[in-house]
């Protein structure tokens, strides 16, 4: 991972109440760090979803639960075709999993959009995840360019 790049984005709003990333908190020397302020949540995600090459979930709360969900919905309309990562630290993401499963179970979400998201227990297997994706062909093909 070294030479990689963090980009944090955040709502001005949340400046303040967050911890935006610092310099001192990105450890080892592996690569640069960006922060990108934004007016409101919306653009946070359209720019994150511009410059990312992946998307990785940490253990969080309702905005990252929220935040994963848009993105993996993104996926499967085709607004992107990235991968969509889960680091499964402790198991802490385990009864998403199931939910998702129950999901295609009951036919609410396509089987073969089954594995839109990966589930990684390690940092290591979300990197072969990442390096190694390849989008799901049952994604919706729409064009987002219609005006």
């Amino acid at each position: 991972m070294h030479g990689s790049k963090v980009v944090g984005v955040i709502p001005r709003a949340l400046s303040f109440q967050e911890n935006s990333i610092e310099e001192s908190s990105f450890t080892g020397g592996l690569g640069s760090i960006e922060t990108i302020h934004v007016q409101d949540m919306h653009s946070r995600k359209r720019i994150m979803a511009d410059k990312c090459s992946a998307f990785v979930s940490l253990p969080g709360g309702y905005g990252t639960f929220e935040e994963l969900l848009e993105i993996t919905t993104w996926s499967i309309l085709g607004i992107h075709d990235k991968p969509v990562i889960v680091l499964n630290l402790k198991g802490f993401f385990d009864p998403l999993k199931q939910l998702f499963a129950n999901a295609v179970d009951a036919g609410f979400v396509a089987s073969g959009n089954k594995d839109i998201v990966t589930f990684c227990d390690s940092i290591d297997l979300a990197i072969d995840s990442i390096n190694s994706y390849v989008a799901p062909e049952t994604r919706f093909k729409l064009d987002w360019t219609i005006s």
